[in-house]
């Protein structure tokens, strides 16, 4: 028998206490984002990229853990089932490296009490006997505290004004002072808070608002539009975001100033005309954007017809086409037997795709209009002229042209009469030797479709342009250009807007189209990120705008109820969005490892 000394033993006792808290909680993969070294904080930005002082990039994968924000609980999820250290640890053995952490001007200013009861099943803090008779600011401290002391990243954000869920069209939080909260108050939050947690290096960064957007309320008559660079002081988040930025790295230069989109985190074109957010402590600034399915809304246009999903679309559009098709045939043999007579399908074949683009055109404009006044944004008051034009220069150029060939075939031209009979619709014998005797110089005839032919050419070229656009609609390439065109042109090279780009808030509890065009694009642009959201199965809704305590799945939480074990771990291959994610954690991460297969809507 070997005797242990009592060093040796407390040796001993301690290796294993850190092997124990270094098990994987959950049972998951180990992969996961790397640790940023505390030695070389703090962090700062080098064209799209976060960097530490040693120029090395450090890359963001985080979760979003909300709580705090709501005035329920007051403070994060998960606290009534688990200890603070086992959640925090949970958090890191997934293999994130930061947390979003939301708060609210309430919150920062007032520091209201933790509730004892609330509209969840058991007591807001049962599981966390310590920290019963804090404030809600205490619980947060003591919640930053745990996370940085296991080598996580914060990311404060400033969610609401007052506590309570965001985020509607009509509702007043989409700027950033509301008739209860004033500017002052809100600019007071973001120093306070930046005050408070000056000693941590760990608390990297400050997010400053979250889902900037205009504000449609029919029912008050209010419509608020948000500015970017109009240099209006009270609507100009462009100016707003520069002022406060500037006061925030005032009291700590070393923190990284995050600034939102507008409309919902999902338009950043205003900042070419503007350039990037000039703050005073240079490369500080990482812009950040949102992303869901709803976001999104060419996913949902078959939803949009009571279809499943663009499968079905597709097949429905090819099944009719057949029919259209075969019905066009009868009607061009009943009308035109001829078969020395043809149509100018140049001129056709333009004159319908614009009729069927138009609708498609001003409709996205439209529904970008009704979601945040995108008419004020940069290029999208562009989009009604351009639509009328796609209209309008097919049909004059068609209709002008089949003048000009009337005019030519006229018996004072040398022409044929013939021509004058080419909208006749019967296929009777004098009017089909009429029409195959009529002839241009040119060889050939245009004639006008009656409305028949017309109306099956259009319906023709619409079900065309369904199954065609049903093919690629769901490919990553379609989220990519989308994307790319409303703010990841901000991480180019040479620009001067350019800044790293932060998704700050994505999620779904479904593997489909949209979920793998959106890792696929994640792994492709290696940008940093930030899911939505490590809650569990539970939380409390309802009570901003019913006043009434209820309870309802937190559709994108990536906890079960009891937060001992992710959403989907019992699925089989395992937790299909955890392994996804821990996919694109890694910098340079690779494409191909994103497996589309499961893919419930992809028609590819």
């Amino acid at each position: 028998m070997i005797m242990l000394q009592p060093s040796s033993l407390s040796k001993l006792l301690l290796l294993t206490a850190l092997l124990l808290l270094n098990t994987n909680l959950l049972g998951v993969s180990a992969t996961g984002a790397a640790l940023v070294d505390p030695s070389k904080l703090p962090l700062s930005t080098k064209g799209k990229h976060i960097v530490d002082t040693s120029g090395d990039r450090v890359k963001w994968a985080c979760v979003n853990w909300y709580g705090p924000n709501l005035p329920d609980t007051n403070v994060v999820g998960g606290l009534e089932y688990q200890t603070l250290d086992y959640l925090v640890k949970s958090i890191k053995d997934l293999g994130y490296n930061c947390v979003r952490l939301p708060y609210t001007v309430e919150l920062a200013l007032l520091d209201p009490p933790v509730p004892l009861e609330s509209a969840l099943p058991v007591p807001v803090l049962q599981a966390n006997p310590d920290l019963v008779g804090l404030s809600s600011l205490e619980v947060f401290d003591k919640t930053v505290d745990a996370l940085t002391d296991a080598g996580l990243m914060i990311i404060l954000n400033v969610h609401t004004s007052a506590q309570g869920w965001c985020c509607q069209l009509t509702s007043d939080e989409g700027l950033w002072f509301t008739p209860e909260w004033s500017y002052a108050q809100f600019e007071q939050s973001l120093t306070d808070f930046t005050t408070r947690y000056l000693d941590n290096p760990l608390v990297v960064a400050m997010d400053m608002r979250n889902e900037i957007h205009d504000i449609n309320n029919p029912d008050r008559g209010d419509s608020i539009p948000v500015g970017w660079g109009r240099g209006d002081p009270d609507l100009d988040w462009y100016k707003v975001a520069t002022d406060l930025g500037n006061k925030v790295l005032a009291v700590n230069p070393d923190i990284l100033i995050v600034v939102t989109a507008l409309c919902f985190g999902m338009d950043l074109r205003g900042c070419k005309d503007t350039g990037a957010v000039e703050l005073d402590v240079p490369n500080k600034l990482v812009w950040t954007v949102h992303s869901y399915r709803f976001f999104t809304p060419f996913y949902d246009i078959p939803l949009m017809l009571n279809l499943k999903d663009y499968r079905e679309l597709a097949a429905i559009s090819g099944f009719l086409l057949v029919g259209l098709l075969a019905a066009f045939i009868v009607v061009i043999k009943a009308t035109w037997p001829s078969k020395k007579t043809w149509l100018n399908s140049v001129a056709l074949a333009y004159f319908f795709t614009g009729c069927c683009f138009v609708p498609i055109a001003y409709g996205a404009a439209l529904t970008l209009k009704e979601t945040c006044n995108t008419w004020y944004h940069n290029d999208a008051k562009y989009v009604p002229p351009i639509s009328i034009a796609v209209f309008i220069v097919p049909l004059l150029s068609y209709v002008s042209y089949n003048i000009w060939q009337r005019k030519k075939s006229s018996p004072e031209n040398g022409g044929s009469t013939a021509l004058e009979l080419s909208n006749v619709t019967g296929s009777s014998k004098e009017s089909t030797d009429l029409l195959s005797e009529a002839k241009s110089d040119s060889g050939y005839k245009a004639i006008l479709l009656p409305p028949a032919l017309a109306t099956l050419l259009f319906l023709g070229m619409l079900l065309l342009t369904c199954m065609v656009w049903s093919l690629f609609a769901t490919t990553p390439m379609v989220y990519e250009n989308h994307h790319t065109r409303m703010w990841w042109f901000a991480s180019e090279d040479g620009e001067n807007y350019q800044a790293p780009i932060w998704m700050s808030e994505f999620g779904q509890d479904t593997r489909d189209a949209y979920w793998v065009g959106l890792m696929k694009f994640l792994a492709k642009s290696d940008m940093d990120w930030a899911v939505w959201a490590y809650y569990g199965s539970t939380r409390v809704e309802g009570i901003p705008y019913s006043h009434q305590n209820l309870t309802m799945p937190e559709t994108y939480g990536l906890m079960n109820k009891y937060y001992n074990e992710t959403m989907f771990a019992g699925m089989e291959g395992g937790d299909w969005r955890i392994k996804d994610m821990q996919a694109v954690m890694p910098i340079n991460p690779d494409v191909d490892s994103i497996d589309a297969s499961g893919c419930s809507d992809c028609v590819w």
